[in-house]
């Protein structure tokens, strides 16, 4: 990153993220190290963008969605900066419980009868998917593998069955929230039933959904889901 910095390239919004130093930041870089860099870690067994500081803002911004749960986090840049900037060390109940999330994640995405949602000619997994599939195994942490696994294909699944580009802003964000929601209430849940109608924010019934003012997610315009 300070090469680029020397070669007066421009620092993405991760980049300049990652170069945070506070208690927090350094759990996120360790959890990277841990859970992703390592031989045969998340980088090899997801098909995701690891670009240019993605994963440590990818697991940055999945952290903080937890840490705020169940209010639905928006993560624009501000706010997650301030949140990352803070002194606090964070719990170790839950830095346990985040360990788990990312265990969990590269065990369904590595066991033959449980990686259905990652296996080969499923979609290319966009940042929002993991940011959002993090939360469910969150929330779903007491729960078995194989209806962690299930609940991953329904809400992937799902949200392409509503958007078309699956990118990290609001509309695709509050549908993810809503998956989430519905998987924690019922993780055997079919999301196909959902009152979400495709492509717009409008209820089953036809009529707009209420806005609400909310932070804004940060744009992910790289990503197009394939």
């Amino acid at each position: 990153m300070f090469r680029r910095v020397q070669l007066g390239m421009v620092l993405t919004a991760a980049e300049k993220l990652r170069a945070i130093s506070s208690p927090t930041a350094t759990w996120i870089s360790q959890l990277e190290d841990q859970h992703v860099l390592i031989d045969e870690g998340l980088a090899d067994a997801l098909t995701w963008d690891l670009s240019r500081g993605k994963p440590f803002h990818n697991i940055m911004q999945m952290v903080y969605c937890c840490d705020g749960y169940p209010e639905e986090e928006r993560t624009s840049f501000g706010g997650i900066t301030k949140w990352l900037e803070r002194t606090v060390e964070p719990s170790p109940a839950f830095k346990a419980d985040i360990n788990k999330v990312l265990k969990d994640l590269w065990q369904i995405a590595t066991t033959r009868n449980l990686k259905s949602p990652f296996a080969a000619g499923a979609p290319r997994l966009a940042p929002v998917e993991f940011i959002f599939i993090g939360v469910l195994l969150y929330v779903l942490r007491d729960h078995d593998l194989e209806t962690k696994s299930q609940a991953i294909s329904e809400m992937r699944a799902a949200i392409r069955s509503v958007h078309d580009d699956i990118r990290t802003n609001n509309k695709v964000a509050k549908t993810l929230w809503s998956y989430v929601k519905q998987l924690e209430r019922n993780p055997n849940a079919s999301l196909s039933n959902s009152k979400l109608s495709r492509s717009t924010g409008s209820t089953s019934n036809g009529r707009p959904a209420k806005r609400r003012k909310t932070k804004t997610y940060e744009d992910d315009d790289d990503y197009v889901a394939r």
